[in-house]
């Protein structure tokens, strides 16, 4: 509306909005206000390596951080509580010991345990596979070019250099994301080329701390089963993230792992 003398009347000052720790989450969204500069956050404004107690900002214990949004797997499947009949669901200790042993028992022996917001990830070693997912017998399976040697220091650029050394054939790694059921799990775009994967895993604990083991599950938590596929078509070449269009509850059924 104008006023007499023709003008419109002045607009409401703007709300002042403030970042006082300066990590891209307004004061008013900000739920860890004092993140160190440069820290990696989640849309809550805490760190990602920094599972806080739940309803407050303390910091439980630290884990290498997950990439998020988490790269787009080549199969991915949620499970619930009662889809887990051979899954211990008391605490994330418990669940996560069940899980090394259901996994030992179909092979498995090293694991690497990342952090996620309002969840933790634990990632399988590398193992090579035939085109239906069915696991190479050992030593083949797991020795591709003393991959083990190194896997204190895993990352997926090393990863991708040993697989242009092995070879040519088909490779997996399982993710297992245990998360609230309030979190959304964001999926970004998937891999296409060999310097994107080096974004996937830094460094992993072999160990869950103690304060995490600790934290009650109930029927809180959906643990979620991700698949990420390779392949090395030709001796010399780099491998490729690809998808086999195998389920995976086919990958899961063809390594005889029985959640």
């Amino acid at each position: 509306m104008a006023t007499k003398e023709g003008s419109l009347p002045p607009s409401p000052a703007p709300i002042a909005l403030l970042d006082s720790d300066n990590d891209g989450v307004m004061d008013n969204m900000d739920q860890c206000p004092s993140t160190p500069l440069g820290s990696q956050v989640d849309a809550s404004g805490c760190q990602f390596s920094c599972l806080t107690r739940f309803g407050t900002t303390e910091c439980i214990a630290n884990l290498p951080a997950f990439p998020w949004p988490i790269p787009k797997p080549s199969s991915y499947l949620t499970l619930r509580n009662n889809e887990l009949p051979h899954v211990s669901k008391t605490s994330i200790g418990d669940m996560a010991d069940s899980l090394e042993g259901i996994l030992a028992q179909a092979g498995y022996s090293e694991f690497r345990y990342y952090n996620l917001p309002k969840g933790i990830a634990m990632v399988t070693k590398l193992e090579r596979v035939d085109e239906q997912g069915e696991p190479f017998p050992a030593p083949e399976r797991w020795d591709i070019n003393d991959i083990s040697a190194s896997f204190e220091n895993f990352s997926l650029a090393q990863l991708m250099r040993v697989l242009v050394g092995a070879e040519h054939g088909y490779y997996r790694v399982l993710v297992f994301v245990l998360v609230e059921k309030n979190q959304v799990i964001v999926f970004g775009d998937p891999f296409e080329q060999e310097r994107e994967i080096t974004k996937f895993v830094d460094r992993g604990a072999i160990n869950l701390p103690e304060k995490f083991r600790q934290i009650y599950i109930a029927d809180d938590f959906n643990l979620n089963v991700l698949v990420y596929e390779m392949v090395r078509k030709r001796v010399g070449t780099d491998a490729e993230i690809y998808s086999s269009g195998l389920s995976v509850k086919a990958h899961l059924n063809s390594t005889e792992i029985q959640l």
